[in-house]
């Protein structure tokens, strides 16, 4: 949210570039279409879509017989070069003839009106090109372009648009002049209409020939399969083909019927035949054998056994608490046993016994001669069947080539004939497209001739260029802070860092303009703004000096004391805070020493610094408070001496003053600042805004956080000429 904000209001802040470039193209814009007038003539047409799945082979819309006029094949037909030509030919045939809406002047030295009259109607009449090589078509073309009427010049002048997704489209020309407008819509929609009937008619007719050639030879081959088959069926005296088939298969099918059931009553009848026989001779007693006597006894033993069983079961029920738990369970099972056995032996009594034993063997013996009658029958008649069977087949066979062969040529005319008369149907409606060529393309609005300009649009024209301009500029503004690398608010760095910010130092101040400082009373007003405006500028600056003087006055000075000031790039920012920072300490008496280290700039602006040396042996006998500028040399601490008596006199100088500020040459310019790194006890890292915080910052902010040194926190600097 806050790089919302921050992009908002710089470009808020940017006002001037979003707004006064937007304003001096819409005056220019203005001031261009003083004159703005035009009137317009309008047309309107209408075109059908030919579709009629009859006429094409594949039984598709035929796309115009194949692959059919969409809209956009339609809007081409108008940008044809004939089309285009046509209609220049038609303006300079006004131009230099009737002169009604154009006027051409001729040179009559070279060719008169009257032969470009002529040559112009030769070549709309056959549809013809310049050609080049004729010299009044040189002249022809020279005229044209001589007046504006070139082929760009047509093509800007006519719009053609489409009504929706209706079928409805519309021929507009804007002009200066009403009758120039109208007369380019009336000869745009005349021209057009006649070349999409000269393109229809011709790729109709086209496939007109097509279809006509393809159905007559359809007809010939038709014609010569319906002659086939009638010499074939003369040649064999067979005009009925199908009428003997169905009869020879009837036969065939009776007699194979006729066949199995004689058959199979033939073998039931043997078997039968064979049965009676065997038993007239096996069996000699018909009626009740003697051999049954003890089945009937049987018989009327387990009656009686069965009854007393039953009577047994009533009258135990009486009782049932005495009997045993499973009595009535066994009782029930030995009652059935009996009834099973007493049922099987009534039926092998009946299957044994008659009672009329001469009867029966009669009637044995009467079927058994009307069984052998029959079998004899068959017997004569299974061969009479079988030869008849065998003759009908044969004539099956004698027809089977005939019936196939006329089969396939009735095959092949029925499928001949069909295609015959799809094909006649689509030449029928192919004369019928022919003949209405081009006629599904229409005027149904002519062109009307403009009484009054069209409603100006030159406001709509000034508002939108100058929010085009707004936008544009505004996008690429928010565009640039987007992608820009560099951090211009605190919020950003903060998102970067890993020691965090304690205070914002801005060296920039309000200045007037050179440009304003030559108007005098103009400058005079600014110059009392910009002093208040850095009145407040200035007392915030001395708030936040003090507040970094109130962490540095917490700080022990018993074991610490000696700040490194880090900066990342050169600027005078740096020796600007801590001088800042020098005079609050000494306003209290606090006994600091500077140590100026900074050789990039070396001859930075010191502001009255009380410099008090300005070489190392300086520093070895510093007793009052003040600065000793090292910077005149590109030398490290260890260049002057050992770290050993470094920390010895550091150790004494500790004793003398109670702070003591280092300012080594900036990161991004030497590795010395690890040096001067060892010599201190506390460390304060100052960035400047406006510029990238890439890895190496990073790296160098890790290596500090990591170190020996009390990490006091990052103080951002804002540079006075950025």
């Amino acid at each position: 949210m806050q790089t919302i904000y921050y992009i908002l209001f710089e470009v808020l802040k940017r006002w001037y570039l979003w707004t006064i470039p937007p304003a001096i193209a819409a005056v220019f814009v203005y001031t261009k279409t003083a004159d703005f007038k035009s009137f317009e003539s309008k047309s309107k047409l209408q075109f059908e879509l030919t579709s009629d799945e009859n006429l094409t082979l594949n039984s598709k819309s035929i796309k115009l017989f194949e692959y059919g006029f969409l809209f956009s094949d339609v809007i081409e037909v108008a940008r044809l070069q004939h089309v285009t030509q046509r209609i220049q030919l038609r303006i300079l045939k006004d131009g230099v003839g009737d002169k009604r809406y154009f006027d051409f002047e001729v040179d009559e030295n070279l060719y008169g009106p009257n032969e470009i009259i002529n040559r112009i109607d030769f070549l709309i009449e056959k549809n013809k090109l310049l050609d080049m090589q004729r010299p009044i078509d040189v002249v022809i073309l020279q005229l044209l372009e001589k007046n504006g009427i070139t082929p760009a010049a047509v093509e800007s002048k006519i719009k053609i648009s489409r009504i929706g997704s209706s079928k409805y489209m519309t021929i507009t020309a804007e002009d200066k002049l009403a009758k120039v407008a109208y007369f380019y819509v009336k000869v745009m929609a005349e021209e057009w209409t006649q070349e999409y009937k000269n393109e229809i008619g011709h790729q109709l007719t086209g496939k007109r020939i097509i279809i006509e050639e393809t159905t007559n030879k359809a007809k010939d081959e038709l014609d010569y399969l319906l002659d086939s088959l009638r010499n074939y069926q003369e040649r064999f005296n067979v005009f009925n083909v199908e009428a003997s088939s169905d009869a020879v298969n009837e036969r065939i099918l009776e007699l194979q019927k006729m066949l199995g059931t004689l058959s199979k009553n033939h073998a039931a009848r043997r078997r039968a035949i064979d049965y009676i026989k065997h038993q007239l001779e096996v069996k000699k007693d018909y009626g009740y054998a003697n051999e049954n006597q003890d089945l009937h006894e049987q018989i009327i033993h387990l009656k009686d056994s069965l009854q007393k069983l039953k009577l047994s079961r009533e009258f135990d029920q009486f009782k049932a608490d005495q009997l045993p738990f499973d009595y009535q369970s066994n009782l029930e099972n030995e009652i059935s046993h009996l009834e099973s056995r007493l049922q099987n032996s009534l039926n092998e009594t009946i299957i044994n016994t008659t009672y009329d034993p001469s009867a029966t063997k009669q009637s044995i013996v009467s079927d058994l001669v009307v069984l052998e009658i029959e079998y004899e029958k068959e017997e004569a008649m299974i061969p009479v069947v079988k030869s008849q069977l065998w003759e009908v087949k044969s004539e099956g066979k004698r027809l089977v080539g005939i019936i196939s062969h006329v089969d396939n040529l009735k095959h092949k005319i029925n499928t001949k004939e069909k295609h015959y008369l799809k094909l006649l149907d689509k030449l029928n409606v192919a004369l019928v497209l022919e003949k209405d060529a081009g006629k599904d393309l229409f005027v149904i609005e002519e062109a009307n001739f403009p009484l009054k300009p069209k409603s100006s649009k030159r406001m709509l024209l000034v508002i939108g260029t100058f929010m085009g301009g707004l936008l544009l500029i505004i996008v690429a503004i928010v565009a640039t802070l987007a992608l820009d690398k560099n951090l211009h608010k605190p919020f950003q760095f903060e998102h970067e860092t890993v020691i965090s910010t304690v205070a914002i130092v801005s060296g920039r101040r309000h200045k007037v303009n050179k440009i304003i400082q030559k108007i005098p009373k103009l400058n005079q007003f600014i110059h009392k703004r910009c002093q208040k405006k850095n009145k407040v500028l200035d007392a915030l600056e001395r708030d936040v000096i003090k507040s970094i003087r109130k962490q540095v006055l917490e700080i022990d000075t018993n074991e610490s004391g000696i700040i490194l000031f880090n900066y990342v790039r050169s600027n005078k920012m740096q020796y600007h805070t801590v001088k800042k920072l020098y005079d609050f300490l000494r306003v209290l008496g606090v006994e600091t020493l500077i140590l100026y280290a900074n050789w990039d700039l070396p001859d930075v602006d010191f502001e009255d610094a009380p410099v008090i040396g300005n070489s190392y042996a300086d520093v070895e006998t510093a007793t009052a408070s003040g600065m000793i500028d090292l910077s005149k040399y590109a030398a490290s601490p260890y260049d002057y001496a050992l770290p050993s008596k470094w920390f010895k006199m550091l150790k004494r100088l500790k004793e003398q003053y109670k702070y003591i500020f280092i300012l080594p040459p900036p990161i991004y310019q030497s590795l010395e600042w690890k040096e001067w790194m060892d010599l201190s006890s506390d460390l304060y890292y100052m960035y400047e805004l406006h510029f990238p915080f890439n890895e190496d910052d990073a790296k160098n902010q890790n290596e500090m956080y990591e170190s020996h040194l009390n990490i006091l926190g990052t103080i951002i600097t804002e540079d006075d000429e950025y």
